[in-house]
């Protein structure tokens, strides 16, 4: 959960818009978050244009989650059209800075052809430098692109490993495909 309380999120979101409203890029992307997640904001306010037009403040200024964000945003189509190609530039800022979400994010929309050329070498690194995070997108990518020899040499042994490391952090997908890769291989 973000907040624990509904007086917890207000009072955060109250020192949010505090520094959001100073410029801080830190705070303008907690205000992002907070309409986002519906957090310590009136029901009528929680309307996804209102959080895009705040993650791109925050995204503008530099910051990484906020460049991730806007990245979810227009991925998702949330406060704006869907467009994988622009999803695609705001996760690449973000990714570059160390960003797991992103990296792993690079790794889907190439592995997927959205938005970029679809290249699974590519789409491989991109899951690689997620999963090295602990981020169960990215280790569940790694284990894909092993399992079905994506963007690197096909390896069963590889992608249970992948697999299982996921499902040890507690990740349903990849607790499914760990078992169903370990099953065909007795």
């Amino acid at each position: 959960t973000l907040f624990r309380s509904v007086s917890q999120s207000r009072y955060c979101f109250g020192w949010y818009k505090r520094s959001a409203e100073q410029g801080n890029e830190g705070g303008i992307c907690g205000v992002a978050i907070c309409y986002l997640f519906g957090k310590g904001v009136e029901k009528n306010d929680q309307e996804p244009g209102v959080a895009f037009g705040w993650y791109k403040r925050s995204a503008e200024q530099g910051n990484v989650d906020g460049a991730s964000g806007l990245g979810w945003a227009y991925f998702n189509g949330e406060g704006i059209e869907q467009d994988y190609k622009e999803a695609a530039k705001w996760f690449l800022i973000a990714a570059e800075k160390g960003n797991p979400v992103a990296q792993e994010r690079m790794g889907y929309l190439y592995y997927e052809g959205k938005g970029v050329p679809q290249e699974p070498g590519v789409a491989f690194g991109w899951y690689k430098r997620s999963a090295e995070q602990g981020n169960e997108g990215g280790i569940c990518g790694v284990a894909i692109c092993y399992l079905f020899g994506k963007g690197v040499e096909k390896n069963d042994q590889e992608a249970l490993v992948w697999f299982k490391k996921a499902a040890d952090r507690g990740d349903p997908i990849g607790k499914q495909f760990y078992e169903l890769v370990k099953s065909q291989q007795k």
